[in-house]
């Protein structure tokens, strides 16, 4: 999504219903890019104004809102043979509307032979934006709308198999959360057209799929990402993702209140060593052990700041060597029936000009799984207060009872280059506090990992307390719960 500078020289001749653009006061507006082909056709009118870019620089309307698109239009968007069809853009304040218009067409995209390769990129794209729109706001109405779309998808899927492929050759091979969780859930959507799954089983398999993830809202940007051993409140926050993502998908009444438990159990293992709860064998569900196989091969498969994606194959022979320790072994053997077939194939940037596979050197290796990872902290020395060490934490979440605490206090963040007077600081109310930590409630969610200076109103003058935020999920009346710990760097 790239943004330009509007440069309309002539307001007047450019957008002769919008004689505000005359004052010099007002600022003229951004525009975004936006894909012209998944629009579609018909005579449905716009809810918003498409621009298209002058010789001169100009930005001026295309299509205005309330008109519908020509057939001149459309094939002015569609590409022909080297030449890609041409950029549109819309203002950024109607993006939203452009993309919900968007979404409710992806059906109709993904069938459209004309276009070619350019609708699956568009539909991916499309895909991709929507699911980073969720892990933004987090909303029942965008998890509506992942509904909506894994709904028109699956449906055409099943219609005409052969644009699963198409879909699948536009992932992204650079690990970001958004993306990740799209590819996951079109790895789902061949394994259910390999699987002969019922057809009714389709929507809510890949809309798992493709919300597996969501636990990972509010998470500090580049965690999953970071190179050598996290620290142990990193790898407290990475663990807790599953548990997270089931609170969200229980709050959204749209969906199958399966999904919960299959985000709950993605990072289980068939031999009981995964997280959260350490389930085994037939006690994680056939879904979820299909996620677990198809998330653990996107992740090694993907390049992230300290290591290249691996060749698929080599992915693959890493997951054959885990099951059926880890990995199901029937999960694992429809993956390497869609990579034997073609559907997933390497992309692009893994082969050399002459096309043989270009293999990390720690690929060739075949290490452990862990290898390719983000890595835990290494084992610490335990001691009263080491979270890390299993008996102990145990031993912590027994003694250090939760004692009611309500009253106000004033929080702000703690972010290191910041001068002390620069920090915005805010009330919250509390509800309970431990040796270990507190909760409190706030109007507005907090990023996971925030180091914060907490205010306790104790004793004659008070004092203040560092914690990291390790929970936050939302209440009734849009009231967030957050939870932050004191003994964080321990």
């Amino acid at each position: 999504m790239s943004v330009i500078d509007n440069k309309l020289a002539d307001p007047a001749v450019a957008a002769p219903d919008a004689s505000w653009l005359s004052s010099a006061s007002v600022a003229l507006p951004s525009f975004i890019t936006v894909s012209g082909l998944a629009l579609g056709g018909g005579s449905e009118p716009l809810e918003f104004t498409l621009y298209h870019k002058q010789a001169d620089g100009r930005v001026t309307p295309l299509c205005r809102a309330g008109s519908a698109l020509t057939e001149t239009d459309r094939n002015r968007f569609m590409p022909a043979g080297d030449r890609p069809g041409e950029v549109i853009y819309v203002a950024a304040g109607e993006y939203d509307v452009y993309h919900r218009r968007v979404e409710a067409g992806l059906g109709r995209l993904v069938s459209e032979e004309a276009a070619g390769a350019s609708r699956f990129q568009a539909a991916y794209q499309i895909c991709v934006q929507l699911v980073d729109e969720v892990l933004n706001h987090g909303k029942d109405e965008l998890a509506q709308r992942v509904q909506s779309a894994v709904d028109q998808l699956a449906a055409e899927a099943r219609r005409q198999p052969q644009i699963i492929a198409g879909l699948l050759a536009q992932r992204s091979w650079v690990y970001e959360t958004a993306s990740h969780m799209v590819n996951v859930a079109l790895l789902a959507l061949a394994a259910a057209n390999d699987a002969g799954l019922p057809a009714n089983d389709w929507p809510s398999l890949v809309a798992g799929a493709m919300l597996h993830d969501i636990g990972k809202i509010g998470l500090p940007e580049g965690l999953t990402g970071k190179e050598g051993r996290l620290t142990q409140g990193e790898w407290m926050l990475i663990r807790e993702h599953p548990a997270r993502g089931a609170e969200w998908l229980r709050q959204f009444s749209c969906l199958n209140p399966l999904l919960a438990d299959l985000a709950m159990q993605h990072h289980e293992f068939a031999d009981g060593s995964g997280y959260p709860q350490g389930l085994a064998g037939g006690s994680i569900h056939p879904w979820a052990r299909l996620y677990s196989t198809l998330d653990a091969f996107d992740s090694l498969t993907a390049a992230r700041p300290f290591r290249e994606g691996l060749p698929v194959q080599d992915a693959l022979t890493i997951l054959q060597s885990e099951s059926p320790r880890r990995f199901d072994p029937a999960s694992v053997a429809t993956l390497a029936r869609l990579i034997a077939s073609g559907a997933v194939a390497a992309p692009a940037s893994q082969l050399h000009a002459g096309g043989a596979v270009m293999v990390a050197a720690t690929a060739r290796k075949l290490l452990p799984l862990e290898s390719f990872l983000p890595l835990p902290p290494a084992p610490p020395v335990e001691s009263p207060l080491d979270a890390s060490a299993p008996q102990q934490r145990r031993r912590n979440r027994r003694s250090y009872v939760r004692h009611p605490f309500k009253t106000t206090c004033r929080v702000r963040y703690v972010r290191s280059g910041a001068a002390p007077d620069a920090h915005i600081s805010f009330w919250v109310q509390t509800l309970d506090i431990s040796r270990s930590g507190m909760q409190f409630m706030f109007t507005r969610p907090m990023r996971l990992g925030e180091v914060i200076s907490v205010f306790l109103p104790t004793g004659q003058t008070g004092r203040h307390v560092t914690a990291m935020v390790v929970r936050c999920y939302r209440g009734p009346s849009n009231v967030f719960f957050i939870g932050a710990r004191f003994d964080f760097d321990k």
